[in-house]
């Protein structure tokens, strides 16, 4: 076989494997019926108060993803303590959602993260958790750095 005729079974191969990915990907599911009886009453959160909804101080496990407070205690198997994602709970996720890193930010850390130095993978990261949040988890709140009255 020539190499003409090697890149054009090398292109054909490609074409052919990303159709097949194609037609049988799995959409996504349907966005839940979040309506609750009560709908959650959202409220702003510094870090610090979010701190507390790791599922350990507070039996809610609540996490932040691009300055929005969700509710995962729904699936506090893998954000509660002694899940895989615990690291994220009760902590602004956004970066490390962003870059698939599992280290988290100090504690005491009180600044709101701007988020403004990534690149287009990982923001195309991000933004999959964001829609993932916004369709399986209840919103709470927000993130604040601090509250107004204490201005």
């Amino acid at each position: 076989v020539d190499s003409s005729s090697m890149l054009w079974i090398v292109v054909g191969t490609v074409l052919a494997a990303y159709a097949v990915r194609t037609i049988f990907r799995k959409s996504p599911p349907p966005p839940r019926n979040l309506t609750p009886e009560a709908p959650p009453k959202k409220r702003p959160f510094t870090l610090k108060e979010l701190a507390r909804y790791d599922g350990r101080e507070e039996s809610s496990v609540f996490v932040a993803c691009k300055g929005r407070v969700y509710d995962v205690s729904p699936s506090k198997k893998f954000y509660g303590p002694g899940g895989p994602y615990e690291c994220f709970a009760g902590r602004d996720a956004s970066r490390g959602f962003a870059r698939n890193d599992y280290t988290v930010r100090d504690p005491e850390e009180t600044t709101l993260d701007k988020l403004d130095n990534l690149d287009a993978i990982e923001e195309d990261s991000l933004n999959d958790w964001e829609f993932k949040f916004l369709n399986k988890y209840y919103q709470v709140g927000w993130l604040v750095e601090k509250h107004e009255e204490e201005s």
